[in-house]
């Protein structure tokens, strides 16, 4: 891919993930090509990476629509994610060392003084968690497929308005669990990791599904990899 097309690539991603261009919306090819000023060939480079992530859909006559979610959809990232981040919870375990320790230390410190309504913040301490987290389980690979999966899951995030009472009792749940996997990589607690992270998921589950189809509930049918 060429510079243009690779930059082009990474900003129309972004917007896609963030919620800009919303689920079943059409990109206009003229008005992107006007934005980024650049040609069709970068252009349509940029589509082909889109669609080979998934982010978009290239239909012939009708264009190219942004790809929606359904229940299914779902039930793979969930698991997906379930399945690598123990395996990186594992890894970190064998692999953390003092400095990391204080990282998620000061991260529990910090969800102790947030705020429901502090969204920006809440997105800066997960970042900052799976920054630290990544780092410490060191697999570039696992790394990799992990950041493709946690793109999609803030993508679905990014779905709810951030105002709504389902995306703020996701916050409340998830500064819980988070808290429990950093207080227990601190005490170098496999099971209270494995734990925690289990909590994240099936809180992340229930409010997506409630989300997308209105059955808060239906996560107990979902098998979690994680027990």
């Amino acid at each position: 891919m060429s510079a243009k097309g690779s930059k082009v690539f990474r900003q129309i991603k972004k917007r896609i993930i963030e919620g800009f261009y919303r689920q079943g919306s059409t990109l206009v090819e003229k008005d992107i090509c006007k934005e980024f000023e650049i040609s069709r060939t970068p252009y349509r480079e940029t589509l082909i990476m889109l669609e080979m992530e998934g982010l978009v859909e290239i239909h012939p006559k009708k264009g190219v629509v942004v790809t929606s979610f359904d229940l299914n959809d779902l039930r793979d990232i969930f698991e997906m994610r379930s399945i690598l981040e123990k395996a990186a919870g594992e890894l970190a375990l064998q692999r953390i060392k003092p400095y990391h320790l204080k990282i998620f230390d000061e991260i529990v410190q910090n969800l102790h003084g947030l705020s429901l309504d502090d969204y920006e913040g809440y997105k800066k301490l997960d970042a900052l968690f799976h920054k630290t987290f990544n780092e410490v389980h060191g697999n570039r690979l696992l790394k990799e497929f992990l950041s493709r999966v946690q793109d999609k899951c803030i993508r679905l995030w990014n779905s709810i308005d951030e105002n709504d009472d389902t995306i703020k009792t996701l916050r409340r749940d998830s500064v819980l669990s988070l808290e429990m996997v950093c207080e227990a990589m601190v005490k170098e607690d496999k099971q209270g990791v494995i734990k925690g992270l289990n909590q994240h998921f099936n809180a992340y589950l229930q409010i997506m599904i409630s989300h997308l189809i209105g059955g808060y509930g239906m996560a107990d049918s979902l098998k979690n990899p994680l027990d």
